[in-house]
């Protein structure tokens, strides 16, 4: 207890400790104080006595011949708030550290996990019959509609699903960043096959479900069972439909697919990046940013802007001055011509008397 805290009562301190604790994000906690427990750890085994920047630098140090550069970010992101809350140690403020993680970041690219394709979309709504893959077509709906989590998948009760005229507006009250969000489903889209599925599984819920609220319950063989279907459940639905659409690797098909293919098909539109980031509720713009600079559509629109465009104004430039040529020596033959006439014509004087002619000819050929 630090000596300033003697004159505090013991009611203050352990509700003070309490808040303390509660300052972690409750739904990761345990990966927090773990990896706070592996530091610790480390530093008893090399009899660490205070923490000092080069300590940390050590550390990552350590981390970094086993760990992928994105996975040392995330362990430093979770030790930087561990540290704050155990021992009120602000480690951003050591910029040899944020310097080593930076330089370790050079050059790197992640593997990134496989999309879907509309095609593979459209595909799978079309060909999987619906007494086994009924489910996980509405999942699917939901997912790419509302570029929704797994955990926001699994979380969503029938209490958040409400019907307004001909389409189903969804709520999402529990999220990641602590921001509720709505989307969709509307009897205007694929001409209402998606309502239509929607409609077909809600009304498949047997009565006899009182123990929860889940709007997503196991199916199989066209009948709805009580059972509710968890995180990992939800999360193994895109591995599915690749191997059902014999796609390669359908184990790099994870959870995460749904909220990011949903943000690239939107990217792919042309949409702009503010409802990029309003579609997922992002509030940084460097994740919707990315969404537009990977999207290969986005790309293809730029390099035609960049290559078609003045292609286009360099071939109407010529046309115009190809016709203007045209119709230059157009009228100077008419020209010629009009006067090849005149010449050709008997010079006819009458009535003449007291006067001289003269009369000079020029006759300047063309070629």
């Amino acid at each position: 207890m630090d000596s300033s805290d003697e004159d505090l009562p013991e009611a203050i301190i352990e509700a003070a400790e309490k808040a303390n604790s509660d300052l972690l994000p409750d739904k990761s906690r345990d990966r927090y104080e773990q990896q706070y427990k592996h530091f610790e750890s480390w530093c008893n085994e090399k009899k660490v006595k205070s923490l000092k920047e080069e300590v940390f630098l050590a550390y990552f140090a350590d981390l970094s011949q086993v760990m992928k550069p994105n996975t040392l970010w995330s362990h430093y992101s979770m030790i930087k708030s561990a540290c704050k809350i155990e021992k009120n140690l602000d480690i951003s403020k050591f910029y040899k550290i944020t310097n080593f993680l930076k330089k370790k970041n050079v050059g790197f690219r992640p593997q990134k996990a496989a999309d879907f394709t509309k095609e593979d979309i459209s595909k799978f709504m079309l060909t999987a019959p619906d007494e086994t893959y009924l489910m996980i077509k509405v999942a699917t709906i939901f997912g790419l509609a509302g570029a929704c989590r797994r955990a926001e998948l699994s979380q969503i009760t029938i209490d958040n699903i409400e019907y307004k005229g001909n389409l189903v507006v969804v709520k999402i009250t529990d999220s990641k960043n602590h921001s509720a969000r709505s989307f969709v489903i509307s009897a205007e889209v694929n001409n209402g096959k998606f309502l239509e599925l929607y409609r077909k599984y809600a009304n498949l819920r047997p009565s006899s479900v009182t123990s929860h609220r889940r709007f997503f319950i196991k199916y199989t063989k066209g009948k709805c069972s009580v059972q509710c279907i968890g995180i990992n459940s939800i999360g193994k639905i895109p591995s599915e439909i690749a191997a059902y659409l014999g796609l390669p690797n359908p184990e790099r098909y994870t959870g995460h697919i749904f909220r990011r293919s949903s943000a690239t098909f939107l990217a792919d539109s042309g949409e702009e990046i503010t409802n990029i980031k309003r579609l997922g509720i992002w509030k940084s713009t460097s994740v919707a940013e990315s969404y537009i600079e990977e999207s290969e559509k986005q790309r293809e629109n730029l390099s035609n802007k960049i290559l078609t465009n003045p292609s286009t104004s360099f071939n109407r430039q010529v046309s115009t001055e190809i016709s203007t040529e045209k119709s230059i020596d157009n009228q100077t033959t008419l020209q010629n011509t009009e006067c090849q006439q005149q010449l050709n014509s008997p010079l006819n004087i009458q009535n003449a008397v007291n006067c001289s002619f003269i009369i000079n000819v020029y006759n300047n050929k063309i070629d």
